[in-house]
């Protein structure tokens, strides 16, 4: 089935409150020889953040056609040195 999935402009648009999203939005998907879609995104915690959690939701679109997308949780560990 995922052969049959060929877009002309993938691009993933996330959402959070908190969190800095590294590369700058929108993030072009590249499409590989397998015909899947791959696409790299890393999230930063602020030191000054003290929410045990952050929402994240990702869109998954097409140019400016909507495709897919999921929301989940963000578990925040806190790594403080003493």
């Amino acid at each position: 089935m995922a052969e049959n999935l060929a877009f002309e402009n993938l691009q993933v648009h996330i959402v959070t409150y908190g969190l800095q999203i590294i590369p700058e939005l929108p993030i072009t998907m590249t499409r590989t020889d397998k015909g899947d879609y791959l696409g790299w995104f890393t999230l930063v915690v602020p030191a000054e953040m003290t929410e045990p959690s952050a929402l994240v939701q990702v869109y998954f679109a097409d140019g400016m056609r909507p495709i897919h997308s999921l929301t989940f949780s963000f578990k925040i560990e806190s790594r403080r040195e003493e």
